[in-house]
């Protein structure tokens, strides 16, 4: 709405152009022409910022822009939190619940609370509220497990339900039911597989125990194993996940006390030993031989972690597009919004998954820096000793030799003062022989040069 210029009817304005900027962002988009002061814009996103300007419009051409106008469209709340569900007798489970941080622009109205009895099966509208934070919900079967959610209501439609809460209706015969089992452990068997093992109740109610409710990570996984053995094996699970547990012993008169929460973790999707560990750890000692491989796998599972993520969030959307074409007009609304956080949270849930892979990744970087250092300390140690042991040999190998030629010039000494040859062959003996001759000769020929020397200097 809007007021028309001051000389309006002078300057003959025969309408206006208005137009809109989405998100409040960007370049101002043309809507619309009118001739009246006053338009309703439809069909936009709720929970958005949108921004409006007008021009004036005669024969001469268009305005500049009015001032720019801003408004957010309303939206549906967001869940209410702390939701608490306490059984105060066999037949009665109280809620309660704090109101949602955003009411979407709008007032709360009121409360819907859905119910799953025997904590399995579809939710069932139990009730829809005033604006009140509790809820008696009676006429309830004794021992038995009811799963609640509660979704806030306000004029643009309903809001996203709360996480859900569990409380088990007390027994008619209290005193029968078991007690808590004990010792529970959990075991990792692989990166998708966790084993379960724990002792049956110390008391098990005068009555034999009929099975265990087992609950993971708050929601409940096994209503009843129908089996009185201590050991459950949680399988198809993600790599490196922490996985929290917690059961309760059934018998004919209920469900007893639920045991204390115990974790686990999978394991990697891809183990790396630390430099130094031994080779016969089973948990799959990595060598630089198989590098390339390590980094296959990851890529191949990546690759396939985003090929899931297509696929299901395709078939989400291909679900929404059934929902939103058989929904009525009414339900429309909050048709899309369920769409649309179901969308979210599987992108939310790949998103983890995918950090995790990287994480793992990074480590295993890391561990092979590690390791290529340790092996360069090794090398370099490994080379020191060969050099050592060079110097060893080369040494060793010299005193050999010196005492080799000892030994044989003490042996030819001996062989000269007997009058022996030097050596045992005969073309040893007639080299020596010749080397003698030769000296004589010499030292005979200094001889005569002396004397000669001596009659020159009497001349």
């Amino acid at each position: 709405m809007w007021t028309a210029p001051i000389n309006a009817t002078q300057d003959g304005v025969s309408g206006y152009k208005i137009e809109m900027r989405p998100s409040c962002s960007g370049f101002f988009n043309f809507l619309v022409n009118t001739t009246a002061t006053s338009f309703l814009s439809t069909g936009l996103t709720n929970a958005t910022c949108y921004q409006f300007r007008v021009h004036a419009i005669n024969s001469v051409g268009v305005s500049s822009p009015s001032n720019n106008a801003t408004a957010t469209t309303l939206s549906v709340p967001s869940a209410p939190t702390n939701l608490l569900a306490t059984a105060v007798s066999s037949s009665q489970i109280n809620l309660s619940w704090a109101t949602p941080s955003n009411n979407g622009g709008t007032p709360i109205t009121g409360y819907k609370i859905e119910r799953k009895t025997a904590c399995t099966g579809s939710f069932i509208t139990l009730a829809n509220t005033g604006n009140s934070s509790t809820y008696s919900d009676t006429g309830l079967t004794a021992n038995t497990c009811y799963l609640y959610r509660v979704d806030a209501v306000n004029a643009i439609g309903t809001g996203l339900p709360s996480p859900e809460v569990v409380a088990i209706t007390n027994s008619s015969l209290q005193t029968h039911v078991p007690s808590a089992p004990t010792g529970l452990h959990v075991t990792t068997i692989s990166n998708s597989t966790l084993k379960l093992t724990w002792h049956s109740p110390s008391n098990s109610g005068d009555s034999k125990i009929t099975g265990y409710l087992i609950q993971r990570n708050g929601t409940i996984i096994v209503s009843n194993t129908l089996t009185n053995q201590t050991i459950f094996t949680n399988t198809n699970l993600l790599p490196n996940h922490k996985e929290t547990y917690r059961l309760a012993a059934w018998n004919s008169a209920g469900l007893g006390a639920f045991s204390s929460f115990v974790s686990g973790i999978t394991m990697s999707s891809t183990s790396v030993s630390s430099p130094g560990t031994s080779g016969n750890n089973t948990n799959a000692t990595t060598t630089f031989s198989n590098l390339g491989q390590l980094i296959s796998d990851f890529v191949h599972k990546r690759n396939a972690l985003l090929k899931q993520q297509r696929a299901d969030i395709l078939n989400a959307i291909h679900e929404c597009h059934t929902e939103m074409k058989n929904a009525s007009p009414d339900d429309r609304k909050q048709t899309h919004d369920e769409c649309k956080a179901k969308i979210k949270e599987l992108r939310e849930k790949y998103k983890e998954s995918r950090k995790q892979l990287q994480d793992k990744f990074k480590q295993i970087r890391e561990q092979f820096e590690l390791q290529i250092q340790d092996e360069k300390i090794k090398l370099v140690n490994a080379t020191s000793i060969v050099h050592d042991l060079q110097k060893e040999i080369k040494q060793s190998e010299e005193n050999e030799q010196s005492e080799k030629e000892t030994k044989h010039s003490q042996n030819s000494t001996a062989n000269l003062k007997e009058g022996k040859p030097f050596g045992n062959s005969t073309g040893n003996t007639k080299k020596e022989m010749k080397n003698i001759k030769n000296d004589l000769k010499k030292q005979k020929g200094k001889s005569e040069d002396n004397k000669k020397g001596q009659h020159n200097e009497e001349d």
